[in-house]
């Protein structure tokens, strides 16, 4: 086993502290992110919905259009 001096073990448990330190702050960092990505994960979805209910919205549309053309087209043929 190899004989470590009184210096060398200081230095290596600064090293690790500082190791240690270094990642707990990037810990810290991460509930920033993730507040940022839970407000973007709720807006996207808030634009999903509305545009799901615009879509709904114009189906409803395409199919009245759909009847007044089949209407209309009823209504040429009865006067010829």
């Amino acid at each position: 086993m190899t004989a470590i001096t009184l210096e060398e073990l200081k230095q290596n448990t600064d090293d690790w502290v500082k190791d240690m330190n270094s990642k707990v702050d990037k810990l810290v960092e991460i509930p920033d992110t993730v507040v940022e990505n839970i407000g973007n994960i709720q807006h996207n979805y808030e634009l999903v919905t509305e545009l799901r209910d615009e879509i709904e919205d114009l189906k409803q549309e395409i199919k009245l259009l759909k009847l007044m053309h089949i209407v209309a087209l009823k209504e040429k043929e009865l006067k010829h």
